[in-house]
Formats: structure tokens, sequence, C-alpha cells
């Protein structure tokens, strides 16, 4: 409670600073120094509308100023405008303003554009500079993590963390690289280096609920989520560990609804559309899953588990002919695919053959591998025995 009312007591004196200030500027409205404090004191302070009246007016009395150019584009960035802020970080660069702080504006717009090939170059180029500020690190691990760079992404975080340890939004982010990385005792570790340094930091949160669902513990794994959903309501990947929290407790109708709010907030991820597939064909809502599982081909056609998928939702349907196609496809790309035994499955089944369902269910079980360790078919026996329990 003292940290927020301490935190409410800035920004009172934030605000109550920018007004003094704008009374000054009203009986001088022409004082570039003035103009700079009220651009800067109103965009710290979220009024945007008064940051950009500052900026506009300073560049009408000195036009193509760098200092108040600069301050323009992070009113565009803070404003969603990011073209207009590449717009004028691209003449600040043609007109020779190389400043660090131009490069930064510029690569956060092209990360917001999702251009993130670009902001690269131009975050590695600030990242060989020396002393570089955190906000800076931060923007490049990120770019590193959207392309798919990890070892990257993890070998920048640990370097700054080597000589700065405290920074918690950093190693925080190095929590959720390693689990993105499938290193869960690293990301555990890092996570709760980061959490006792920053108790809300939405990363580690994240890492850590990610950690307690490989081991299976779904009351710890649920309580980490709801801690960050606190942070940040509109984040898919924690309302996919809720949604995969209820399944391991087999509380199917919960996650249905956390993982259609996970795929909603996190459209572009094909393993979440795979798990509202599932839990879809579960309520017998087939029409449901065949357009989840074709949200996820059309992210990535060449995803034998998607194949494998809609091969189970065509055996279901009894159309054979349409299962095998997508099964034949499914064991080409993946050859390992439990979804195209599963329709094997199906098939025995619907021949009678029981005694070979279950060797062969048994196998595929047996094969698969559980993230806390062990077989798929270790996996299911600890979680139906917690269910019993």
């Amino acid at each position: 409670m003292q940290i927020a009312a301490d935190s409410q007591s800035s920004v009172d004196v934030a605000l109550g600073r920018l007004a003094r200030l704008l009374g000054f500027l009203e009986a001088d409205p022409d004082n570039l120094n003035l103009l700079a404090d009220v651009g800067d004191l109103a965009l710290e302070c979220g009024d945007l509308s008064v940051a950009r009246t500052a900026a506009v007016h300073a560049l009408e009395l000195r036009p193509g100023d760098p200092y108040f150019s600069l301050r323009l584009s992070s009113v565009a960035t803070a404003e969603g405008n990011f073209d207009e802020a590449l717009a004028i970080t691209g003449e600040l660069l043609a007109a020779g303003v190389d400043d660090p702080a131009v490069r930064y504006n510029r690569a956060y717009a092209l990360v917001c554009l999702h251009r993130f090939e670009e902001a690269k170059g131009l975050l590695l180029s600030l990242h060989a500079q020396q002393a570089l500020p955190a906000l800076v690190v931060r923007l490049l691990i990120r770019t590193h993590h959207y392309l798919g760079e990890l070892d990257e992404a993890i070998a920048v975080a640990q370097a700054y963390l080597e000589a700065e340890p405290g920074n918690g939004e950093i190693a925080g982010m190095l929590s959720l690289l390693f689990v993105d990385v499938d290193q869960l005792p690293q990301a555990q570790e890092w996570a709760q280096r980061a959490l006792s340094l920053v108790p809300d930091n939405l990363d580690a949160l994240l890492a850590a609920s990610t950690v307690a669902l490989a081991a299976e513990d779904t009351d710890a794994a649920r309580a980490l989520a709801h801690r960050a959903l606190a942070v940040q309501l509109r984040n898919g990947r924690v309302w996919s560990n809720l949604g995969l929290a209820d399944m391991l407790d087999f509380e199917f109708d919960a996650a249905h609804e956390n993982l259609t709010k996970a795929v909603h907030y996190m459209p572009e991820h094909i393993g979440t559309w795979h798990l509202l597939g599932w839990v879809q064909m579960l309520h017998r809502d087939l029409d449901s899953a065949e357009a989840s599982f074709q949200q996820a081909l059309a992210l990535d056609d060449n995803f034998g588990e998607t194949h494998g998928a809609l091969a189970a939702l065509a055996a279901m349907r009894g159309d054979w002919a349409r299962a095998d196609e997508y099964a034949k496809v499914a064991r080409r790309l993946d050859p390992e695919s439990m979804y195209s035994r599963y329709t094997e499955v199906l098939r025995l089944q619907r021949e009678g053959r029981n005694d070979l369902v279950a060797r062969l269910f048994d196998s595929a079980l047996r094969e698969g591998k559980a993230p806390g360790g062990g077989s798929l078919r270790d996996m299911l026996n600890r979680v139906v025995s917690k269910k019993r329990d």
C-alpha cells in the first residue's frame, strides 16, 4: 500500500509541476526552454495532447530543430502513430543527426510495426556502444525473441546481467527465454530472482507459471497466472497457461473458456489453437474444432501435428478417405505424430480390434515425452492419481 501511495504522490507532484509550467507558458508562449520542459513533463505524465502541442509549436518557431523533432517522434510513438515516428526519425538520420536516441526511437517504432529485421540492425549498432541503457537492451532482447533468435537473446540478457545483476526486468525476460528453449531449471532460477526484485514482473510470473505446469502443479500455475493477469489482462500466454491447468485437472469447460480468450489475444500461436481444437473435440463440437485446426493450418501448413489433428477429426466423423489424406501428410511431416496414431486408434476401434487399440495407445504414451519428465504415460498416471486424491 505504501508503494502505491508513493507512486500516486509522485504523479500528483508531476501534474502539479506541469500545471505551473503551463501557467508560465501561457504568459510566455514562445519560450523554447519552457516548451521543452512542458513537452517532456507532459509526455512523462501521459498528457500526449499537451506534449504534441508543445513540440509542434517549438518546431514552428525553430523548423527542423533536432531536439524538438526527436521529442515529436517520442510523442508519435506514445500515441501509436508509428509511421509518423518513422518519418521523423528518417528525416533526422538523413540530415546527419545520428544520435543514439534517434536510432532507439526508430527501432522502437519498427518493432511496433513488426519490422523486426530492420529494428535489429539499428539496435545492434547501439549495442556495440558502451554503457548501453537497459531500455535498449530490453528492446534488442525482444527483437531477437520475436525473430526466433533465442540463443542470441539469451546471450544479450546474460551479458547485461553479469554487469547489472540487480535488473529484475531483464532477469524476468531471461527466465521466459529459458522456458522457450525448454531449460526449465534455469527458467525457475531466473524467475525467482526476478520476482525477488520485481514481484509483479510479467515475464517472470509467466515463466514460473509455465514451470509449475511442467511439474503438474496446477494450483501453483493458476496462482501465478492470476498474478500475471493482474499485471496484464490481455496476455494470451497467461490465458493459455490457465487453459492447460484446466485440462490437467479435467475441467474442460473452464479450459474451453480460457483457451478461447488465449487465441483471442494471441491468434498467431499454433499450439493454442491445437489445445482449443482438442477441447472442442472433447465437447463433440466438431465444427468448431475444425475451424480451430484450420486456423492453425493457415498459420503454417507444414506443421505435421495440425494435419494429424485434422485426420483425427475426420476419423471421428467417419470420413476415412479424408482422414487417410491428412494422416499421410502428417506422417510425412512428422513420423512420430501422436495425432496420426490417434486416427489409427479410431480406425481399429471401428473394426472392433480393441486388443490392438490398447497396444497402439500404450506405445504412443510410452514414446511421448512429458514436460515434467518421463513419458506421457507417466504423466497421465500422475495426473489421474492427483485427481483421485
